[in-house]
């Protein structure tokens, strides 16, 4: 049999002793090279997705962090201004007891009206 320079099968490959790697049976040196080019390609393809992707993530982080604090100071001004009005209406109530009484049964009245 006539040894090929590329072996055109797993079979001859194994069978030559020359070309085959010890540590992984059925692999010749010359698929080596190729299989080391696709281990450095994906290398290279991870570390250029992570230089990309890092301050990506940093400036999502930033933005994050900024609408968090947008948003609970929102939150702290509606509870602000919501004890505000509750505070304003409980002095009116004490100021004009009798005219509360009855805004409150006209506003029963409508939303019973409304609801039939």
């Amino acid at each position: 049999m006539t040894e090929t320079l590329y072996p055109t099968s797993l079979s001859q490959a194994a069978s030559t002793d020359e070309h085959a790697e010890s540590s992984i049976p059925g692999t010749s040196t010359y698929q080596k090279p190729l299989a080391d080019r696709m281990a450095q390609s994906a290398h290279h393809t991870i570390d250029r997705l992570a230089e990309t992707a890092g301050p990506q993530i940093e400036r999502v982080e930033g933005a994050l962090a900024g609408a968090t604090v947008r948003l609970k100071d929102g939150a702290r001004q509606v509870r602000e201004k919501g004890d505000e009005w509750a505070d304003d209406l409980r002095a009116t109530v004490r100021r004009n007891p009798l005219s509360a009484v009855l805004v409150s049964i006209a506003a029963g009245a409508l939303i019973a009206r409304i609801t039939r």
